[in-house]
């Protein structure tokens, strides 16, 4: 049963205390739990955790004839198991389109991560609506690449835009350079590349390593993005200099604040960007804050990117958004990995294969979780050095609902103005503190230092040094 095998894999890789009881009693309790959250039998247990199952003294005689009794349901498909009940309204997503975003018919867009139900897939879906000449869609080898790629043919007047789609496994270095080089080809018909959206990122993974040795968050979420962005600087340049401006977008997220940084401080950390040995970086306990270090490295590239820029006159934007609390793929991408790695706790489990909904109800659609990515990218009266984000809170919230969060929804505003805080609201100013570790010039310097020194070697001989 799938449901003794997962329980059997944690067993086998987890620190459970054996003093409690022994590992087939544990494995029984454990498949227990997993049925519960699965939805199987959830009126009928004899108890909902492993707590009250020690508490409620249950024999292991009896737990046997409950399974005999009570056999766990049929195998459904995971992202059914995890699915998140986000509020369905694309209000704030169509009204970005609508009245916020620019005419794109003569515009080159490519985008990292465009499969599944992800940011990067509406800011596609915005892409073709809006025009775009040429749609380059950068994804790792799979079958939702045709699937997004037939979508976003069927949208209506598709025809006017040319979608490409370029193979980039953004943990591996040397795919990132064949799918750079890909870009700048594609780019060239097209007098330039007019925006850059680097929108793919996984979130609170296992301690694991690239090809490349490096932490999977760090080098998805950043090391290949900063390694993309200059290897495509020149296309960036071309259709900078031919229209007037070109875009180069990061995608943080409300993560890049302190408050998920085991020292309290926050500030980026040299380890995080080096080669380091499995589990070498906190292990399953430290998962989010691997997970903070790439998102505040997002923003982070952002303003030291925006100052390079300026400096030399360049008519190319640095800019970064946040999208907020959003129902996309990413809590499933999350309870996938720890499954396949075995590296989470069974209480740990059973949040994460629970959902996502009961940590941040009033979450917003992804579609509306796209609009700062796209009016980042797309938008009108955006200037390099720009951090866009959603600036309102959940109606439950301004309710008084109970549980409900202050977490960040809505319609895009500015938190950074041309590389100044201009935060939205009170709670924005609060939670990050003026922005003060994305503006903060050593973390710019460490960063742009650290990410040179890994990818260096894998960039084109074409590149200037900026």
């Amino acid at each position: 049963m799938i449901y003794t095998s997962i329980a059997s894999c944690l067993l086998d890789k987890v620190d459970i205390e054996q003093s409690k009881h022994t590992k087939k009693t544990q494995l029984i309790i454990i498949t227990i739990n997993i049925i519960i959250i699965m939805g199987g039998g959830a009126s009928k247990a004899p108890f909902a955790s492993v707590e009250e199952a020690l508490a409620a003294g249950k024999t292991q005689e009896e737990i046997d004839n409950y399974l005999k009794e009570n056999p766990p349901p049929a195998q459904k498909d995971i992202s059914e198991l995890i699915a998140i009940d986000a509020d369905p309204s694309t209000a704030v997503y169509e009204d970005c389109i609508a009245n916020n975003c620019n005419d794109l018919s003569d515009k080159c867009v490519a985008i990292t991560g465009t499969t599944g139900n992800g940011t990067g897939f509406h800011a596609s879906v915005g892409a073709v609506r809006l025009k775009a000449k040429c749609l380059i869609l950068l994804n790792r080898s799979s079958p939702r690449v045709q699937t997004c790629i037939d979508k976003l043919k069927a949208i209506e007047g598709s025809n006017s835009t040319e979608i490409v789609s370029v193979e980039c496994d953004l943990q591996s270095f040397e795919s990132v350079k064949a799918a750079a080089a890909k870009v700048n080809e594609i780019a060239t018909k097209y007098g330039g590349l007019d925006v850059l959206l680097n929108n793919a990122g996984v979130m609170g993974v296992p301690d694991t390593r690239t090809v490349d040795g490096y932490d999977v968050q760090m080098q998805t979420n950043h090391l290949s993005h900063f390694l993309l962005t200059l290897s495509t600087m020149s296309s960036l340049e071309n259709a900078a200099e031919a229209r007037g401006e070109a875009r180069v977008s990061q995608h943080s997220s409300g993560a890049r604040s302190k408050q998920r940084a085991t020292d309290g401080i926050g500030n980026l950390l040299p380890q995080y960007f080096n080669k380091a040995e499995k589990d070498a970086l906190g292990g399953g306990k430290g998962a989010f804050e691997r997970y903070h270090q790439t998102k505040l490295a997002n923003s982070v590239f952002m303003m030291a990117l925006h100052k390079k820029l300026s400096a030399k006159g360049s008519k190319v934007k640095s800019v970064v958004a946040e999208p907020g609390v959003a129902g996309t793929d990413l809590a499933y991408n999350l309870a996938r990995g720890h499954i396949k790695d075995g590296g989470a706790p069974p209480e740990k489990m059973a949040m994460m294969l629970g959902g996502m909904k009961k940590n941040y109800p009033g979450m917003q659609s992804a579609a509306d979780g796209a609009a700062s990515l796209m009016t980042a990218g797309f938008g009108k009266d955006i200037n390099s050095g720009d951090f866009l984000m959603p600036a309102d809170v959940p109606q439950i919230f301004k309710d008084g609902v109970e549980g409900a969060k202050p977490v960040a929804v809505g319609k895009a505003a500015k938190a950074i103005t041309e590389g100044k805080a201009t935060p939205p609201s009170d709670h924005i100013k609060t939670r990050f503190e003026d922005e003060v570790l994305t503006l903060d010039e050593g973390n710019q310097t460490l960063l742009w230092d650290e990410s040179m020194k890994q990818i260096q070697s894998y960039l084109p001989e074409s590149y200037v040094a900026l």
